[in-house]
């Protein structure tokens, strides 16, 4: 089961065609499952990419989090080569995993925010962790 929430904040850099996402914290997030032997707090990592793809279409993650359902990563990703034109009809979508040990990472949660919503009041915002296409239970081989 999905369970938590992300908290980011964004915003744009016009003299350089940079849009900045701060991945600050997540809470509550699902307990690892006891039978990986590496106790149930997950190892959470975030992977952030800004859509339909726009700029050098890159995704970008932060630092593995210490084990904990409420990580603190305060990461300041950037995303170059974003025209201003295109901000409002663009999305960022952030997926959560979990890394465990001499395995494979295994999802957490999603969530999606319209950059239109994410500049309403140019202060961090909470996002609801959802599980959209489908991939709880999913797991891939490394977090690279």
């Amino acid at each position: 089961m999905v369970t938590g929430r992300v908290q980011i904040q964004v915003w744009y850099h016009a003299e350089r065609n940079e849009l900045v996402v701060s991945l600050m914290a997540g809470d509550d997030l699902a307990l690892r499952d006891e039978a990986y032997g590496h106790g149930n707090l997950p190892e959470a990592y975030a992977k952030v990419r800004i859509l339909p793809k726009c700029g050098d279409g890159s995704v970008q993650q932060t630092e593995v989090s210490r084990p904990t359902q409420n990580p603190i990563w305060n990461a300041t990703l950037t995303f170059g080569h974003v025209k201003a034109d295109t901000l409002m009809d663009r999305y960022i979508d952030i997926q959560l995993w979990d890394l465990v040990p001499h395995t494979e990472s295994i999802f957490l949660g999603e969530c999606s925010i319209e950059l239109q919503q994410a500049f309403l009041d140019d202060q961090a915002i909470w996002c609801r962790l959802d599980d959209m296409k489908g991939l709880r239970g999913i797991s891939i081989s490394n977090h690279t």
